[in-house]
C-alpha cells in the first residue's frame, strides 16, 4: 500500500522547482501518486483465461449446453418434488451427470488450448492432460454417489411407501431422455469417450452384445450406434426410460406405488454398473499403472527389441500412463562390448515408439575390465 501526502508551501517563500531560477509561489495541494493503482489479480487471471476460451466456437457451444442443462435439471428436480417419485429422481440424476460431463468437455477444450501454446514453446507438460482424467473420475464418482443415496432412500420407502403422482412422470421421462441422448450424441467429449473405449464392458453391455448384433443384421444403419458395443450411458438412459414408463402404467392401472421404488432401485443399480468400469479405468490412469489391454503388445515389442543385433538383455522396464493417450516408460538395455550404443538406442526407441510416447532408454555396454559405459536417450 502507498500513502498519499499533501505538501503545502508557504507563498512567502520562493521555491525553485525547475532549477532555472524562476520562483513558484504556488501551493501544492493535490495528492502525490507514486504507484499506479493495481487491479485485482483474481479478476486479471480470470479474464486472461476466459476471454481466449470464449473466442473458440466449441467452447461457446459447450457453454450454451451447460446453461440449458442447468435449466433442465431445475425443471426435473421440481417435478420430482411434486410427483414424489424416486424413479424420476434417479433418472434425473443422469442429467446431473451430463452437467459434469459438459464441465469436463470445457476443461478439455481449455487444456487443449494450453497444450498447443506449451508445445509451441517446446515444453512437455502432462498436468493439463491429467486434469481431464481427474474431471472424468470426479464426474463418475459423483454420479455413483447419487445412485447410492437413491438406494438408501429406497430402503426407507420399502417400509412405508407413500403415494406417487403420475401427472408429470411421462413429461419428465421425455425431457430427461431426449436431453441425455442429445448431449451424448452431439457433444464431442474426448476425455469421456477415450476412457469409455479403454474401459471394460459393463454388465449391461455384455448382455446387450448379442441383441445388438441381431438388430444390426436386420437394420444395418444402427451399426454406428450399437457396434462394436453400445454406448453405456445411452443404454442406461434407455433402460431408465423404459422402467419409468412401466411404472406409470402400473400406477395408472392398479395404483401400484411400490413399482416406483422398485424402478428406482433398478435404475440406480444400472447406473452403478455403468459407472464402475469407467471409474476403475480412470483410477488406474491416475495411479500411473499399465493398462491391461496393452500388456500383450508391450511384451511383444520388448521381445522384438531384444532380438536386435548386439542386445544382450532388457531389464528394469517400467511403463505407465500419465494421461488418456500418453504412455511413459523407461528401460535398461545391456549390449555387447563391440555393439554400437547409438545404433541400438535408435532401434529400441523405434520399436517401442508405436505405444510409448515418451521413452527413456539407458544403454550399458558389457565390459569386463572397466566400468560399464552408459549412454541414454529420451524420446
Amino acid at each position: 500500500m502507498s500513502s498519499y501526502t499533501t505538501v503545502s508551501i508557504d507563498p512567502e517563500f520562493d521555491f525553485d522547482l525547475s532549477g532555472s531560477g524562476l520562483s513558484h509561489k504556488s501551493r501544492l495541494t493535490s495528492p502525490i501518486h507514486p504507484f499506479k493503482k493495481r487491479r485485482s489479480r483474481i479478476y486479471g487471471q480470470l479474464k486472461h483465461t476466459v476471454q481466449p476460451l470464449l473466442s473458440l466456437r466449441s467452447a461457446r457451444r459447450t457453454l450454451a449446453f451447460i446453461i440449458f442443462n442447468l435449466l433442465i435439471i431445475f425443471i426435473l428436480l421440481s417435478w420430482c418434488k411434486s410427483t414424489n417419485s424416486l424413479a424420476l429422481r434417479s433418472f434425473a440424476y443422469l442429467t446431473v451427470f451430463d452437467f459434469f460431463t459438459l464441465i469436463t468437455c470445457m476443461i478439455s477444450i481449455w487444456s487443449t488450448a494450453n497444450q498447443i501454446s506449451q508445445s509451441e514453446e517446446g515444453t512437455i507438460v502432462f498436468n493439463y492432460e491429467r486434469i481431464e482424467v481427474v474431471s472424468v473420475f470426479s464426474s463418475v464418482v459423483l454420479a455413483s454417489l447419487g445412485s447410492i443415496f437413491i438406494l438408501k432412500e429406497c430402503i426407507i420407502r420399502i417400509i412405508d411407501q407413500p403415494e406417487v403422482s403420475i401427472g408429470r412422470l411421462l413429461p419428465g421421462l421425455l425431457v430427461g431422455f431426449l436431453f441425455h441422448v442429445m448431449i451424448t450424441l452431439s457433444v464431442n467429449n474426448k476425455p469421456l469417450q477415450c476412457i469409455t473405449n479403454a474401459s471394460q464392458s459393463s454388465v449391461l453391455q455384455e448382455h446387450m452384445a448379442d441383441m445388438s448384433q441381431t438388430l444390426c443384421s436386420i437394420i444395418p444403419a444402427l451399426s454406428k450406434i450399437l457396434l462394436p458395443r453400445i454406448n453405456p450411458f445411452l443404454l442406461t438412459s434407455f433402460i431408465g426410460a423404459s422402467l419409468i414408463f412401466l411404472t406409470n402404467l402400473l400406477i395408472q392401472m392398479n395404483l401400484y406405488y411400490f413399482a416406483d421404488t422398485v424402478s428406482a432401485i433398478l435404475i440406480s443399480t444400472c447406473t452403478l454398473c455403468t459407472m464402475w468400469p469407467v471409474a476403475s479405468c480412470s483410477a488406474r490412469v491416475l495411479l500411473n499403472t499399465t493398462p491391461p489391454y496393452l500388456l500383450g503388445q508391450l511384451d511383444k515389442l520388448l521381445s522384438e527389441a531384444q532380438t536386435l543385433d548386439g542386445v544382450l538383455e532388457i531389464r528394469n522396464e517400467r511403463f505407465y500412463t500419465v494421461s488418456l493417450l500418453t504412455m511413459v516408460g523407461s528401460i535398461n538395455v545391456r549390449v555387447r562390448r563391440d555393439a554400437d550404443e547409438q545404433m541400438v538406442l535408435a532401434h529400441v526407441t523405434h520399436r517401442l515408439s508405436t505405444l510409448v510416447s515418451h521413452l527413456t532408454v539407458q544403454v550399458s555396454k558389457d565390459d569386463w575390465g572397466s566400468v560399464p559405459m552408459v549412454s541414454s536417450g529420451v524420446i
